[in-house]
C-alpha cells in the first residue's frame, strides 16, 4: 500500500508530497494525478526518487520512498536537500558559501517532517525490522537496523528535475 503525506513548507508556501510504500504504485498515482511522464527506469533502480513539478505560478515537490529500501536517514536528508535547492531556486533565492543558512534551515525542516511521515507510516502499517546492522530504518520514532532489503544493483539515490 502506498500512502501520500502532504507537507506544507512555511514562509515560501510550497507543498511537498511524500509517497511511502511501493514505488511503482506511487509512480502510477503521480502520473494519474498530475498527468506527467516520469523516468520509470530511474524509479525502478533508485532507493528514492524526487522530482519537481513546476509551472509559472507554483511548484510541487514529490518524493517517493520505497517502504523496503528507501526509509533510512541518509536517503531522507539527501532527498530533502534536492527539494530545498529546487525550492530556493524557484523563488530566486541564491545560496552561496557566505549565505547558506536558509538552505540549512529548510533542509532540516523538510527532513524532520519526512521523518514524521515515515514514523507515522511505520506505526500505521507495521514495518518490521530485523537485527541486522547494515541498513537503518525508522520505526516508532527510533532508528532501527534492517538489512532485509537492498536496491537491485543500485546504491546511489537519484533525483529528477
Amino acid at each position: 500500500m502506498t500512502k501520500i503525506y502532504r507537507i506544507n513548507i512555511p514562509v515560501l508556501e510550497a507543498n511537498l508530497d511524500v509517497y511511502i510504500g511501493d514505488k511503482m504504485d506511487a509512480k502510477d498515482k503521480i502520473i494519474k494525478k498530475y498527468n506527467v511522464s516520469l523516468d520509470v527506469d530511474r524509479i525502478e533502480r533508485a532507493l528514492a526518487y524526487t522530482t519537481e513539478l513546476a509551472s509559472r505560478t507554483e511548484s510541487i515537490y514529490i518524493i517517493i520512498l520505497d517502504k523496503d529500501i528507501g526509509l533510512d536517514m541518509n536517503t531522507i536528508y539527501h532527498e530533502a536537500l534536492h527539494v530545498t535547492n529546487w525550492l530556493l531556486d524557484f523563488f530566486g533565492i541564491i545560496v552561496e558559501t557566505n549565505n547558506h543558512e536558509i538552505q540549512c534551515y529548510y533542509q532540516s525542516y523538510i527532513a524532520k517532517r519526512i521523518i514524521e511521515c515515515v514514523t507515522k507510516y511505520n506505526l500505521t502499517y507495521g514495518k518490521k525490522t530485523s537485527k541486522s546492522k547494515k541498513c537503518k530504518t525508522i520505526t516508532s520514532g527510533r532508528i532501527n537496523k534492517d538489512t532485509s532489503h537492498k536496491a537491485k544493483g543500485e546504491v546511489s539515490r537519484h533525483s529528477r528535475r
